[in-house]
């Protein structure tokens, strides 16, 4: 029920992985490029899920959207943008 928490939570893990430098994102190869894809996918989709519950829509369809433009075949963020 701590919505707030995990929203700032999800936000600072996505922060982190989003915000990778450019020298460790260069050094990834693609399997480990395709694990942040998914974790990015997952935050985002958590993310998401806290703000419908804190009544915020329009902040979770971002969320949504940002975590399409990694898996665009991901139930989840379609799910819970409708």
């Amino acid at each position: 029920g701590e919505y707030s928490n995990a929203k700032n939570l999800y936000a600072r893990c996505i922060g982190l992985f989003k915000n990778m430098s450019k020298v460790q994102r260069d050094s990834l190869d693609e399997s480990m490029l395709a694990t942040r894809s998914e974790i990015l996918t997952l935050l985002n989709t958590n993310c998401a899920l806290c703000l419908l519950r804190k009544n915020m829509p329009n902040d979770a369809i971002k969320h949504c959207n940002e975590a399409l433009s990694f898996d665009k075949s991901n139930a989840k963020a379609y799910y819970r943008m409708a």
